[in-house]
């Protein structure tokens, strides 16, 4: 649920309209508690678009941190300006707590609030935010941006100090340069991690810090709008808080308190301190606080107690033409002597590729060279040509990047190529690209710079497609070769650098 100016009702970021309605169907309910009392929550001002996005978004290029996720919009910022009253923040929230259950409800991000409180607040909302809080409901709110106008003094705004809302600072996502604001902060320099000088913060009601500058998302108006603010970290919160709900669902067979979610966000999150290269205006607090790690977080949920399994695969290299493979299993190189396997298999300039061709349980090796696949079917290392029991297939293009897996789960690895996003996979068996008609299997899943890994993610037996770009992997969990995002069963980690 996100409380705010309201929502570009049929922005691309929030899927599409195929009911033709003029609202994008993951947005599953919206209302204007402004003055006009009225379903029509359309935003004027472009905040809560941005913000929704943040949490929600399945753009490819702005993708938010739960993109698969309805979205309820509530808008309390009447259209002629002006801030949000309390009475009308009350009503939404009491919406919230009246719907949570017929609606699934899992967080609520606001993005506002006022003044500066350095100890927990009971305030104008504290009673109606206990009833959404009581439905297993989430509660994230920004911090507030008047560090600077507060003259550095310790503090958040509120409704983020009230007992039941979890309270987010905002942190640089990148270097940006130096940045002055409108409040009178100034970060004379910044980088990845530094604490913005905006940003309200609190030794003791600070739950945890996000990105939120400089951050791309939707408009009111179908582009996309940057922005700077505590507004922007909070949304960062409310998205993951879905994603740790759905997995703690799933592994844990029950959905996280608010407290052992704020508890999760610090144990996995990074530690950042307020003061150490920060070069601003304002007088840092020089406190330790903690950097959201989302990575870390799901896999803490995923496997709290993980045990290592074997499995039958291991390691090996393919290096001009040389195949060196770690037969003994060890995950060191041995020579040939110490148990190792070495082939000369191919040229220097061949793609290695490596699948169990026969179904024997064992893999063996392979090239592909300019849409050409030589297959060691045989399995002894050598090529021998199709009269010696080998495989010689032509399927791709040169500039293709070639993918082996076990497409239908029965006991063989096929072969495929990559090719600017799109898959091309042998599903027939033969060889040859028949299309989809005579028994192939095309999809899209990537963009034309992303590299391709497949493997069987969910352990069906069938092997699932995948694209690492930029230390993300995305994986189609779900199976069905199409991205679908974390809430419709897909994956999405973070692993290696970008």
């Amino acid at each position: 649920v996100i409380i705010d100016t309201g929502i570009d009702l049929n922005h691309p970021f929030f899927g599409p309209d195929l009911d033709n309605n003029g609202v994008s169907d993951r947005i599953v309910f919206s209302y204007d508690f402004s003055g006009s009392d009225d379903p029509d929550a359309s935003d004027f001002d472009g905040h809560g678009s941005n913000v929704a996005s943040i949490v929600a978004s399945s753009d490819a290029t702005h993708p938010g941190m739960a993109p698969g996720a309805s979205i309820i919009a509530l808008k309390v910022f009447p259209d002629q300006g002006g801030g949000a009253s309390f009475q009308d923040i009350e009503q939404a929230l009491q919406w919230v707590a009246d719907n949570a259950a017929a609606y699934n409800i899992v967080s609520v991000n606001m993005s506002l609030g006022e003044g500066n409180y350095s100890t927990v607040t009971n305030g104008p909302l504290s009673s109606v935010m206990a009833s959404v809080a009581a439905q297993g409901v989430i509660i994230v709110s920004a911090s507030g941006n008047g560090f600077f106008g507060a003259g550095s003094q310790q503090g958040v705004s509120y409704p983020s100090a009230d007992p039941n809302s979890l309270s987010v600072g905002a942190v640089y996502d990148a270097n940006i340069g130096g940045v002055s604001y409108g409040g009178g902060a100034t970060a004379f320099s910044t980088a990845a991690d530094r604490i913005t000088p905006f940003s309200q913060r609190s030794g003791t009601l600070t739950t945890i810090f996000a990105p939120g500058a400089a951050i791309t998302g939707a408009s009111a108006n179908g582009g996309t709008l940057i922005e700077h603010g505590t507004s922007q970290a909070s949304p960062h919160i409310a998205g993951i808080a879905v994603l740790a709900q759905q997995m703690a669902d799933q592994f844990r067979g029950q959905r996280l308190t608010q407290s052992e979610f704020a508890t999760l966000l610090n144990t996995t999150g990074d530690s950042i301190n307020d003061g150490d290269d920060e070069d601003d205006n304002v007088t840092n607090t020089g406190l330790n606080f903690r950097r959201v790690n989302v990575f870390s977080l799901a896999n803490e949920l995923y496997d709290p107690n993980a045990v290592p399994v074997t499995v039958g695969d291991t390691v090996g290299v393919g290096r001009e033409s040389y195949f060196l493979l770690d037969a003994n299993q060890n995950r060191n190189w041995d020579n040939t002597t110490g148990g190792d396997f070495q082939y000369k298999f191919g040229s220097k300039s061949d793609i290695p590729v490596a699948g169990d061709w026969d179904g024997d349980g064992d893999d063996q090796i392979g090239v592909f060279r300019d849409g050409t696949w030589y297959l060691d079917y045989n399995g002894n290392g050598v090529w021998d040509g199709p009269n010696g029991g080998d495989k010689k297939y032509r399927f791709g293009s040169k500039g293709d990047i070639p993918v082996v897996g076990d497409w239908e789960g029965d006991g063989l690895d096929q072969i495929g190529v990559f090719r600017k996003g799109e898959w091309y996979l042998d599903f027939n068996e033969n060889g040859l690209w028949d299309k989809v008609i005579g028994g192939d299997a095309y999809t899209t899943f990537g963009n034309k710079t992303d590299i391709p890994i497949a493997g069987d993610w969910d352990g069906d037996g069938d092997t699932d497609v995948g694209i690492f770009r930029e230390g993300a992997w995305y994986l189609d969990l779900n199976g069905n070769r199409v991205w679908n995002g974390p809430l419709a069963g897909d994956a999405i980690a973070k692993f290696g650098t970008p």
